[in-house]
């Protein structure tokens, strides 16, 4: 299909039907910028047509919109120098006959042009013999004329100029085209503006007013043309181009607005502008202590991270996951949220909590005896000695009810549906051991036995846990010792002796509450009921999803200030 292509500048008559036609000779037809892209350039282009705002704006451009190449300078379309059409209320006709270079080559292959070039030149050298010095005039050289304007080429229309050379006024006839040449070359603008204001270049956004640049030393230079012609007026004051300048204080207002909903808009696109400098919104946001954090978590996880286009930034990518973790915002609200749909959602969020399992999972790590003895708190030397390896308990989550009978018994527990976990944290509050899910109904003893902690314990280690690890026999065949509040199974109290021994492991062994407590209100997506598609197998894993879930608000929680631990002051 073969597009009608028409110039929308003023009332250019351009149109690419007419392509053999003479007014037509070496023109071409350019698309106007795009206005998302180049809104800037789009209304330079518009207001230089001159054309009324309700007949073309720019809610009218779009890929079949057009200007000819007429209308630049030298007529061959938009340069480094002059990037935008010549306004149409500067130009005294609305369409250009030619541009240089095809008027120029007209002008050569044209035989009657040739010889009223050869009688032109006759003409010129007989007023050089009459003025009787050595300065001589050439034919088309505009070097010297008063107004600096040359015209190009030949249309049929002559007219008479009167050109001063040295004081002396000598009348010449000139054929002229309406495409001036601009011949003031390197003078300031305002001179430029002063001697030609029917014929100047659009000015580009951003300047209210032509200043005077380097004035002096065109001062010199005028001072010597007027000390040559016998003109010894001083240079005209700059003057503003009527109109001009109200456009400018438009063009500065709309530059302002657009500046300051810019700034706005960095606010509500949440990326890295939106935290840096602000811990407080890091925290509310990520659970993570300081946007430093972030940025040292994003540069480890940038390799791994899913790759989504221009839809979301890896920054985007790892905030959204953290905010789901921190806030459990619905998906829904992350659509909203992020402008993206619900499928994008559910993959970042799977892919990214993949890469920061991967990566940060060696945090939740079991140290070494040396370490522990090394940093144990004065509080567990004086009560156990220096053999406490760790504090466990278990937590469980709440999960939707399974559609699977058989899945529903296994994760029953006291009128719920939960997965458990055993968490075992040191004497300074980190975690060193999180365990697989298990369904609610299995017990914390058989949780413990196959979890794999009891393959860490070495012998001597000393474990504080609660009521209901009643692990002596395989925590004794591991050659260590459990301690675990007393009984008063069979006896109506504790002698004097238990109860002060339970107090003082009690008021140690609440720590992993505490633990167990920040986790869950760090990242409360843990303390709400989870869906039940997080509870099957991961494709490629022989762990569910909910368990890289735990896992990595396990792992984020150790690079956050420690909940036993204080604070120094």
């Amino acid at each position: 299909m073969v597009y009608i292509k028409h110039c929308c500048y003023g009332k250019c008559n351009s149109d690419s039907r007419y392509a053999d036609s003479p007014h037509m000779v070496g023109v071409r037809f350019l698309n106007f910028p795009k206005p998302k892209q180049r809104l800037e350039k789009c209304l330079r282009w518009i207001r230089a047509c001159g054309r009324p705002h309700e007949q073309f704006n720019v809610n009218k451009v779009h890929k079949m919109t057009f200007i000819c190449t007429k209308h630049f300078v030298g007529g061959e379309g938009p340069t480094d120098n002059h990037p935008d059409p010549i306004p149409a209320r500067y130009c005294q006709e609305q369409v250009h006959k030619f541009s240089r270079k095809r008027k120029s080559q007209a002008w050569c292959d044209n035989p009657a042009s040739q010889s009223k070039r050869s009688a032109d030149n006759d003409a010129v050298s007989s007023m050089n013999a009459d003025l009787g010095d050595n300065s001589s005039v050439k034919a088309g050289d505009p070097g010297d004329m008063d107004d600096g304007v040359h015209y190009d080429g030949d249309d049929g229309e002559t007219v008479n100029e009167n050109i001063s050379v040295r004081g002396e006024t000598v009348w010449a006839e000139h054929s002229y085209s309406h495409q001036p040449r601009f011949v003031d070359k390197g003078k300031p603008a305002y001179e430029i503006l002063q001697r030609h204001p029917d014929w100047v270049p659009s000015f580009p956004l951003g300047h209210t007013e032509v200043t005077a640049a380097h004035t002096e030393r065109y001062n010199r230079g005028t001072t010597r043309q007027q000390a040559l012609t016998g003109n010894n007026t001083a240079p005209a004051a700059p003057q503003d181009v009527p109109g001009e300048r109200s456009e400018m204080d438009e063009i500065n207002q709309l530059l302002e607005e657009n500046r300051v909903l810019n700034e706005e808009l960095l606010q509500m696109k949440m990326d890295e502008h939106f935290f840096k400098g602000d811990d407080a919104k890091v925290r509310y946001y990520t659970g993570l202590p300081s946007f430093a954090v972030m940025m040292g978590l994003l540069m480890q996880l940038l390799p791994c991270l899913p790759q989504t286009g221009q839809k979301l930034s890896p920054f985007q990518m790892l905030l959204l996951t953290l905010m789901r973790l921190r806030l459990n915002i619905s998906i829904q609200h992350i659509v909203y949220f992020f402008s993206i749909d619900q499928k994008t959602v559910s993959t970042v969020f799977r892919d990214t909590i993949g890469a920061l399992f991967t990566h940060l999972s060696p945090l939740v790590h079991w140290p070494e005896r040396h370490c522990l003895e090394g940093s144990m708190p004065h509080q567990f030397v004086e009560a156990f000695g220096n053999h406490v390896a760790v504090i466990v308990d278990c937590f469980e989550i709440k999960i939707e009810r399974a559609s699977s009978l058989k899945a529903r018994v296994q994760v029953f527990s006291h009128y719920k549906y939960t997965i458990k976990y055993l968490i075992g944290i040191t004497l300074q509050g980190a975690i060193s051991f999180i365990s697989k899910g298990w369904g609610g109904r299995a017990s914390d003893k058989h949780v413990t036995e196959n979890s794999g902690l009891l393959d860490k314990l070495l012998p001597g280690d000393l474990v504080l846990a609660d009521h209901g690890f009643d692990i002596r026999g395989s925590v004794g065949l591991m050659c260590a010792e459990v301690k675990i509040p007393a009984f008063t199974r069979g006896r109506c109290r504790l002698d004097a002796k238990n109860v002060e021994e339970t107090r003082r492991m009690a008021h140690l062994r609440v720590h992993v509450e505490r633990v167990i407590r920040c986790v869950r209100t760090r990242y409360t997506i843990l303390s709400e009921t989870i869906p039940v598609s997080t509870v099957l197998p991961c494709e490629g894993d022989d762990i569910i999803f909910l368990d890289k879930i735990v896992s990595v608000c396990c792992a984020l929680t150790n690079m956050c200030p420690s909940a036993v631990v204080k604070p120094s002051s």
